[in-house]
């Protein structure tokens, strides 16, 4: 069985996937959440070019100019978010302590943090713990996509670790995990798809 056509479209906080089989049944249409994201930057160039960057990878992006006004998007009970962007330093106030407030009202949210300055001299001043999610600026395209994958992915590789120790295997490296983890994202995707455009002649 083939797709022989795939276009998606934004529906209500939706993706909506419709599809069409190789011998053109009629379409269906299937439902997938979007990622939804917090961009937390004070300054408005790296903004403007993050929240590009962003919803040019098809996540839904809502932007704040600071810290507190970060605070007030996350704490409206009427918003979701799946992860939040933020710089190190702000002028209002600490990426990290946004981040901490931030995860104090939705326990769920993954916090991913950029700076110009390296990791390491981030975490050596003490701004931001040793581990914690870092992506440098400037980043590429290619770099930003594949560290917001990882992070969001980090759930279900952690879920894939504590099954191999239940079953006594030898635990994989991280890298193997995320991997693992984004082939199990996309495997259900495309078997959604598939019964989606379930065709009797395919």
């Amino acid at each position: 069985a083939g797709l022989r056509a795939l276009d998606a479209r934004l529906a209500g906080g939706f993706r909506r996937l419709t599809v069409r089989c190789q011998h053109d049944r009629p379409r269906r249409a299937i439902l997938v959440t979007i990622m939804r994201i917090l961009l937390v930057e004070d300054d408005s160039s790296v903004r403007r070019l993050s929240k590009e960057l962003l919803t040019r990878l098809g996540y839904s992006v809502t932007e704040a100019a600071s810290g507190r006004a970060g605070l007030a998007l996350g704490s409206d009970d009427t918003r979701h978010f799946d992860l939040a962007l933020c710089d190190v330093i702000l002028g209002d106030m600490s990426g990290p302590a946004v981040a901490e407030a931030l995860s104090a009202l939705r326990p769920s949210i993954r916090v991913l943090y950029m700076s110009g300055y390296t990791d390491e001299a981030i975490v050596r001043t003490g701004v931001l713990d040793e581990g914690k999610p870092f992506l440098q600026k400037p980043f590429t395209p290619l770099q930003l996509a594949k560290k917001i994958r990882e992070v969001l992915d980090e759930p279900v590789a952690a879920a894939v670790r504590q099954k191999a120790i239940e079953l006594g295997m030898i635990p994989l490296r991280d890298d193997g995990l995320r991997k693992a983890a984004a082939g199990m994202t996309r495997r259900l995707c495309w078997k959604a798809l598939n019964r989606a455009a379930a065709c009797p002649k395919c």
